[in-house]
């Protein structure tokens, strides 16, 4: 997954995260809806494969959302890869091996952020374990946050990564903010910053190791530790960026 792609996804989630007044009033699932993790029928899904020249591939990603829409996955995402692919011509077997990819992550980031486990939630997750996130990582995640959406965390740990920051140091430095109960505008706040530091010149560890400490310091303090996969070794699973299966 590129960068670009990344802050879309992030800026995506943002939006949905900071306005449950507008989602309440938006209908349930909008014609043409082209949101990563929103959620999505087979036949709209199937009906937008028409911008797939390769009919193979056009049958091969059918099949694969069918098969999704029957495991209870996110469609969209994996539309939006397929289209990706095409976008930059990608050859046949790319695009297949990209969208056979992406359904394998949100396979995994569902069972890891079970019980409470929304679209847009797994779709981050999918996205985090492109980028190399473990997904003991989003077992983590999805114990500290309890019932609460872990979509923005997750999401703010993809970009931070997608920037340079090493994965042990983002998945560190976003649980202690998960740990702390941090809300998403905080959250979101510490992507923007790290990201002005970096235009700045600031190294990305620094920038992260700076701005997180600034927000432990204005949060109460945990209700229970950091589970020991964000302290240790599971964190560690892979220390730079995922190539996010690109087509």
């Amino acid at each position: 997954m590129t960068r670009s792609l990344v802050s879309r996804s992030l800026l995506i989630v943002a939006a949905l995260a900071l306005a449950p007044a507008a989602r309440a009033q938006a209908p349930a699932t909008p014609a043409g809806l082209a949101t990563p993790g929103a959620a999505t029928s087979v036949a709209s899904a199937v009906a937008r494969l028409e911008g797939i020249p390769d009919p193979r591939v056009r049958r091969f990603v059918a099949d694969v959302l069918a098969d999704a829409d029957r495991r209870g996955l996110p469609l969209e995402p994996l539309v939006a890869k397929a289209l990706e692919g095409v976008e930059k011509e990608a050859p046949p077997a790319r695009i297949e091996a990209a969208v056979k990819g992406m359904v394998q992550r949100l396979a995994v980031a569902r069972d890891a952020l079970k019980p409470a486990v929304s679209d847009r939630e797994v779709t981050a997750g999918a996205d985090a374990l492109a980028m190399g996130v473990p997904a003991e990582v989003l077992r983590a995640f999805r114990e500290m946050s309890r019932r609460r959406s872990t979509a923005v965390a997750l999401g703010v740990l993809s970009q931070l990564v997608s920037r340079g920051v090493p994965v042990a140091e983002a998945t560190r430095g976003v649980g202690k903010l998960v740990e702390r109960r941090a809300s998403d505008a905080q959250l979101l706040a510490l992507g923007q910053e790290v990201q002005r530091d970096l235009s700045q010149g600031i190294a990305a560890v620094t920038a992260l190791e700076m701005r997180t400490r600034a927000l432990v310091a204005a949060l109460p303090a945990p209700l229970a530790p950091m589970p020991a996969t964000l302290q240790g070794p599971g964190a560690e699973g892979a220390n730079t960026p995922g190539r996010g299966g690109k087509p």
